[in-house]
């Protein structure tokens, strides 16, 4: 549970520090690089093993060392794609904070969490708990409601709204595949 209350407010405190930023510098570049750099930093000094990309004389090779090689191209792989979901849907958080709002667009990106939820249960054969389902169904009814009421907010930030939703919904999930495809102790560099 402290764990989904720290991520809460992390995912909060970003839209907010997106919002305030926008007063300060009007390069929104250099605001997401200064955070990718940061973070970069951070997950490297995290990182048991200091070693960010596989052995290609390895990965040829028959056996143990050849298996492990694999492991990490593929948590290498599965971290880029992961990577290039959370970009889009940072570029996207702060353009869309421009026309929708703090509140509005970070309600939509963490709804996002409902893809690999309906993923799963679609794929492979998970149920949900009651409690859960009519969690998806609150907020399914939630982006229902926001996309067909009228008033202001024209066609393009509702659909820009969607964008943001399904870019999250499939950086969240990328972690669900890696669940699937990887191994456990390549996590760190899987978030590297």
């Amino acid at each position: 549970m402290i764990y989904l209350i720290l991520a809460a407010l992390c995912s909060a405190s970003m839209a907010v520090a997106l919002r305030l930023s926008e007063g300060y510098s009007s390069n929104k570049y250099a605001i997401l690089t200064g955070n990718y750099v940061t973070c970069t930093f951070i997950a490297y000094i995290l990182l048991p093993e200091k070693r960010i990309l596989p052995s290609l004389t390895n990965l040829f090779r028959a056996g143990a060392e050849a298996g492990a090689e694999t492991a990490m191209m593929t948590a290498v792989l599965a971290g880029i794609i992961n990577g290039v979901f959370f970009l889009g849907m940072l570029l996207l958080l702060q353009y869309s904070i421009k026309k929708n709002g703090a509140v509005l667009s970070s309600a939509f990106a963490k709804l996002g969490i409902m893809l690999p939820v309906a993923a799963s249960v679609l794929f492979l054969n998970e149920r949900p708990t009651l409690l859960q389902t009519a969690g998806m169904l609150l907020v399914a009814a939630a982006i229902l409601v926001i996309n067909l009421e009228k008033g202001k907010g024209g066609a393009s930030s509702k659909m820009l709204l969607l964008v943001l939703f399904l870019f999250s919904g499939m950086g969240d999930g990328m972690a669900k595949v890696f669940e699937r495809i990887g191994e456990r102790r390549f996590d760190a560099l899987f978030l590297f």
